[in-house]
């Protein structure tokens, strides 16, 4: 009877090591995966990071015109979606721009979020772009316990690109 108690202590023990092993197999086999994915998508893309002055560095060159298929754009930058930049220039037709909206600034209320929103949106417009789908803040918001307002986004997908939460998608207008 003693031996039974004793055998039978040790089977959760067993079942918990076999199942550690089995996680860390699971937990393998998803490294190995995303290694792959990354391995096959940046075979296939270059990325560019650019910074400092666009005009000259980018948009004013004639080899850039229309060889870009997306670009993204933080909220500090959103004024070169305006038309002085050029920027659609350098995006090939239905070409992306993944924007970062006002919910990454944790100091806006709704409100505020939706009218730079919506300011972007009309500079970008200006500047050769239309907002791609319905994007932007979600309906669902909840107050925060220090008084802010807390958007919940859901993930959204345009063409083959994942736009980030806090982000929405602007396409190349022409």
């Amino acid at each position: 009877l003693a031996v039974d108690k004793q055998q039978q202590l040790g089977k959760p023990q067993q079942q918990q090591q076999q199942s550690a092993d089995g996680f860390a197999k699971l937990r393998t086999l998803e490294a190995a995966i995303t290694q792959a994915s990354i391995t096959q998508v940046t075979a296939t893309t270059k990325i560019f990071l650019i910074c400092g002055d666009l005009k000259r560095c980018l948009t004013g060159k004639s080899k850039y015109a229309g060889r870009f298929a997306a670009a993204t754009v933080g909220h500090r930058h959103v004024h070169m979606l305006s038309p002085e930049y050029d920027l659609a220039q350098v995006l090939q037709p239905k070409g992306l721009v993944l924007v970062e909206s006002g919910q990454n600034m944790v100091q806006l209320n709704n409100e505020q979020v939706r009218a730079f929103e919506d300011r972007v949106v009309e500079m970008a417009e200006a500047g050769g772009f239309r907002r791609h789908g319905v994007l932007g803040v979600a309906a669902n918001s909840r107050s925060s316990s220090s008084g802010g307002v807390v958007a919940e986004q859901q993930q959204q997908t345009v063409q083959a690109w994942c736009v980030p939460p806090g982000h929405f998608a602007l396409e190349v207008a022409s």
